[in-house]
C-alpha cells in the first residue's frame, strides 16, 4: 500500500472529503513467521511464511469536514476505502463501523500529517 491510500466520505448533498490512512498510522506488511523449529518441515507444511496483522484506524468525522468545509458529517451517506494508487496487493477488511469515541482517546491523539 502506498501513502496515497485513502478513506473517502460522501454526504447526502454529494459533497466528498478524503483523508489518507497513513495520517492515522503506518500501513503494515504481513509478518514473516516460523511455526516449527525445523525449517525443512516448515516449507512442506505451510504454503506462506507470513501472517496477517490486522490494524485499527479511528478517523474522526470532523477530520473529513476539515478537508472539505462543504462536507457535512451529520448527513454522512457513504464511506469508501480507496486503493487506486497501489500497484498490487491484498487488502483484508474486518469490522467497519461508526462509534462515539471515549474522550480519553481524543486527549492522546497524535496530530495528522
Amino acid at each position: 500500500m502506498s501513502c496515497d491510500d485513502e478513506v473517502l466520505s460522501i454526504d447526502a448533498n454529494g459533497d466528498t472529503a478524503r483523508v489518507s490512512l497513513t495520517d492515522y498510522g503506518p500501513l503494515r506488511r504481513p509478518l514473516t513467521i516460523r511455526v516449527l523449529r525445523r525449517r525443512d518441515l516448515e516449507s512442506q507444511r505451510f504454503a506462506d511464511p507470513w501472517g496477517l496483522v490486522l490494524q485499527h484506524f479511528s478517523i474522526l468525522l470532523s477530520d473529513f469536514a476539515e478537508e472539505n468545509v462543504a462536507f457535512n458529517p451529520k448527513t454522512l451517506l457513504a464511506v469508501s476505502l480507496v486503493f487506486d494508487r497501489t500497484e498490487k496487493g491484498t487488502v483484508v477488511v474486518d469490522d467497519l463501523g461508526l462509534a462515539q469515541l471515549h474522550p480519553g482517546f481524543l486527549t492522546a491523539r497524535v496530530p495528522r500529517g
